[in-house]
């Protein structure tokens, strides 16, 4: 049979069959690599979610950022958003600066660039990633997270000061026994400022700390509004808890991510056994005592709606679907009969029976994202331990 066919042919024959074989085979590695690294979905439209399309509400012709600092403030809905960011950056294999103190780098000190893990080797100390809750301090932040976009939350400053007070059960701390606690403290919030060491600084203007002001600051309203002047322009994004929705809509926009990257399931809600009822008086007198936080939420709640609406005409439309996929992830993850009682503070949900891995994925927390990532990067080298005596707050 081969002697029938002209050697010319034959060769000819064989190159296609070596070039069809070839593109083949590039093809394959090409979709693995895009799909999997180590066990793990790649960068691409559709790779949290493999199977799923891409979605065809998402403008492509942007492209997807994948650099962003969060700077995380207490009790406004900053563990939900750090465990959105951590899943987003877990699943394309990107870095994270952190501490050495599971989800905390430091409660009380500004960030500083020596603060986060190094990386073995390289002279360039910079990551894609931060997350955790560490005092705001852009300049520092630009070293460890160079070219990144900066978002922060926020909350109205009367429930906010009121679930920091119920969470971290400063009753306790405080030694106030009455029926309602929190309405005790703030009969005389300066008695009890300073009572106890253990979290003072979470008492008054609790968000403006965060964000890198101090406490020697509080009444002093020239240098309060010097600085949200100056985080206007530090910061790219302020979310607020109130409008929560919404923010995801302006996060998922300027970071041109897909819907799926945005979805959510609640995390540290409080149990009704840590909540306190409030009447007018108190909410006055929090105004006043708060008066800091104030000024920055009334401050970003303008600017938020002046980013709604130059979203444009689509904004209700997108949602309006988000909201339908967040319903859609409920049912399919969510036990809607059970919650998790192990810690009293918060409601935690719980998954239905022989949930997917998608499900599992969605309700991992904050501080388990951090562990997962905190160790995987140290077993593969991208980390390392240096100054461990040194004490962080």
């Amino acid at each position: 049979m081969v002697d029938s066919i002209s050697k010319p042919r034959l060769y000819f024959i064989t190159v296609c069959f070596v070039v069809m074989t070839t593109c083949v085979y590039l093809n394959s590695v090409t979709i693995g690599t895009k799909l999997y690294s180590h066990g793990r979905m790649m960068p691409n439209a559709s790779s949290w979610h493999p199977h799923r399309p891409p979605d065809p509400n998402v403008n492509w012709t942007c492209s997807p950022k994948q650099r962003i600092v969060f700077c995380k403030t207490h009790k406004t809905g900053s563990t939900t958003t750090a465990a959105l960011l951590e899943r987003f950056g877990y699943h394309r294999n990107l870095s994270f600066a952190m501490g050495r103190n599971s989800h905390i780098i430091s409660h009380t000190k500004l960030f500083h660039h020596s603060m986060a893990f190094k990386i073995p080797n390289r002279t360039r100390q910079d990551f894609d990633f931060l997350v955790n809750h560490i005092r705001f301090n852009r300049k520092e932040m630009d070293i460890s997270v160079p070219n990144a976009k900066y978002i922060s939350l926020i909350r109205n400053p009367i429930t906010q000061l009121e679930s920091e007070f119920g969470y971290f059960e400063m009753a306790d701390k405080l030694k106030i026994k009455t029926k309602n606690p929190f309405m005790t403290f703030m009969s005389n919030p300066q008695k009890y400022y300073h009572m106890n060491s253990n979290m003072w600084w979470r008492r008054r203007n609790g968000q403006l700390y965060d964000l890198g002001l101090d406490h020697k600051y509080d009444e002093n309203l020239t240098v309060i509004k010097d600085k949200i002047q100056q985080l206007s322009t530090e910061i790219d994004l302020m979310m607020m808890n109130e409008y929560y929705d919404e923010s995801m809509i302006l996060l998922k926009k300027m970071m041109c991510w897909d819907f799926e990257d945005v979805l959510y399931i609640k995390m540290g809600v409080r149990s009704d056994s840590h909540r306190y009822p409030l009447t007018e008086g108190a909410v006055e007198k929090i105004k006043v005592w708060n008066a800091g936080d104030v000024m920055l939420y009334d401050y970003f709640n303008r600017t938020f709606w002046q980013k709604v609406r130059a979203y444009g005409s689509t904004f209700s439309r997108d949602l309006a679907h988000l909201r339908t996929m967040l319903r859609n992830a409920s049912d399919q993850c969510i036990h809607s009969d059970k919650k998790n009682l192990k810690d009293k503070r918060v409601e935690q949900f719980v998954l239905k029976p022989n949930a997917s891995k998608y499900c599992t994925d969605l309700k991992r927390g904050d501080v388990q994202y951090t562990k997962l990532i905190r160790n995987e990067m140290i077993e593969r080298g991208r980390l390392e331990f240096e100054n461990k005596n040194r004490s962080l707050g």
